[in-house]
């Protein structure tokens, strides 16, 4: 009880200075701090590794949203949320790598004997693979609609690529904006490999040309989930349509006007949060699967 309590101080004295932060900041809402702050000391607790991660994918995405945040604000208009990540993006962004975090628990709940858990890490891990690829997931569509949204050129349908759409349209991509994608990708999987090869002491550890093949499984994970989430947002999301204003967005009620819309695609209730949770899940369960067979 003494070293959970430890543990636990420890969790909390990490995690105070970024909620801090985003609360000033105005990047999380008041209830998505008391979500991120029940899976951040949830994370932290359990490996380092893991919290530094999504640590990562929340600093980097929300500064990448203030990057000509005026140039974006037409866009309001057509997401469902602003730039604030409420308590459902946290979960949307960050339930499922917890629920994998917790699969690694319990698969090694033996081995476990300390809290803090960091030289005995096993890079080849499924679990911690595919903690990873879902983070990666969600951090690479991340950079890919803020970056994206900025892009020059017109958006291009991404299952009809003859087709331009309107900037912020789902299942709309850009050359620069999966370009970024695979940016935000690439940064988790280095992030994965350094913090690891330089913590853990895990025997056998990985050897470089292994290494190489994580960065390459998480980053293409990360990417493809990126796509899966355009192809998702061009088919089943929910979509409607304001009336008043002319113009499809993900709002049942639309900002601009503040007038009902009306649903015109999608399956009822599969939102953009529901697209990110699904398109990690994905991408998570398939690294998991194939590092399984790569280093089993």
């Amino acid at each position: 009880m003494e070293q959970f309590l430890i543990s636990l101080g420890t969790a909390i004295a990490f995690n105070l200075p970024i909620y801090f932060i985003a609360k000033k900041k105005k990047l999380l809402t008041p209830d998505g701090i008391i979500t991120a702050a029940i899976l951040g000391v949830f994370l932290f607790i359990v490996t380092p590794l893991a919290w530094m991660l999504l640590i990562a994918f929340f600093l980097s995405s929300s500064l990448l949203s203030k990057v000509k945040g005026d140039s974006k604000k037409h866009l309001h208009e057509k997401f469902s949320k602003g730039s604030q990540r409420d308590a459902g993006q946290v979960l949307a962004n960050g339930g499922l790598p917890a629920l994998l975090l917790l699969g690694y628990v319990l698969t090694n709940v033996q081995k476990m004997t300390i809290f803090l858990q960091l030289s005995q890490l096993n890079p080849l891990s499924s679990w911690l693979l595919g903690y990873a690829a879902a983070v990666a997931t969600v951090n690479s569509d991340t950079f890919a609609t803020e970056i994206g949204t900025i892009s020059k050129r017109p958006p291009r349908n991404i299952l009809r690529p003859w087709e331009r759409v309107p900037p912020g349209t789902s299942g709309g991509i850009t050359l620069l904006g999966t370009g970024a994608s695979f940016v935000g990708a690439l940064e988790i999987a280095i992030l994965y490999v350094s913090f690891l090869s330089f913590f853990s002491n895990y025997q056998p550890l990985p050897t470089l040309t292994r290494w190489s093949l994580i960065i390459l499984l998480i980053t293409t994970a990360g990417l493809t989930g990126s796509l899966i989430d355009s192809v998702l947002g061009a088919t089943i999301q929910e979509m409607f349509w304001c009336i008043h204003c002319k113009k499809e967005t993900e709002q049942s009620l639309h900002v601009t006007c503040h007038s009902p819309t009306k649903k015109i695609r999608g399956i009822i209730g599969f939102n953009n949060d529901l697209v990110n949770f699904v398109s990690a899940l994905i991408t998570s369960v398939m690294i998991m699967i194939i590092s399984t067979m790569l280093f089993s």
